[in-house]
């Protein structure tokens, strides 16, 4: 998911990215995901990136206890989904902050679940979940937080739903989405 929310963020951002892989690390980092991060790096000679404004990243792959950490500045942002968040406000609030307090409300619920209960949970709870969200999809929903517009609840959910492979048992309307 943060991947993928970064991905929109070199929408907007002049992008630079190095990959680093820690010697703690015993599974080696997804060759998909390696090049792809790669192809965040300087491009050289496009005018329209040096306008925008600069963002470096440097992806260390290493085996921490809450899954992912980001540093920025003196902080440190410990947690997918709270780094999904930080980044979200930071570089994309049309996807978080702008939401407005309800539906951003509603967008932490779906976040939350999508990492705390599909990432985490037992089996009921996730059927819980995949059902939940089946019936907001279902309902004229096209995107997980209603408005008709992606949220960073959209990235988080979809991160989960293929990050725990919970997206080959969910039911017809998550698929379909």
């Amino acid at each position: 998911a943060i991947v993928f929310l970064l991905g929109l963020v070199a929408d907007r951002f002049a992008c630079e990215a190095t990959c680093h892989v820690h010697s703690n690390v015993v599974e080696p980092v997804a060759e998909p995901l390696r090049r792809w991060v790669d192809c965040l790096g300087p491009k050289g000679g496009d005018s329209a990136s040096e306008s925008l404004p600069s963002l470096r990243i440097s992806w260390i792959w290493k085996n921490v206890s809450s899954g992912v950490v980001l540093k920025a500045s003196r902080r440190c942002v410990e947690g997918e989904a709270a780094v999904l968040r930080f980044l979200a406000r930071t570089f994309r609030n049309d996807l978080y902050e702008n939401l407005g307090p309800a539906r951003a409300s509603d967008a932490d619920f779906w976040i939350d679940s999508a990492y705390a209960t599909l990432a985490y949970g037992g089996a009921k709870e996730k059927a819980s979940v995949l059902k939940s969200l089946n019936a907001r999809l279902g309902g004229g929903h096209e995107f997980v937080v209603s408005g008709g517009e992606m949220s960073v609840a959209d990235v988080a959910m979809y991160g989960a739903l293929v990050g725990t492979a919970a997206a080959s048992s969910a039911p017809t309307n998550v698929k379909a989405w």
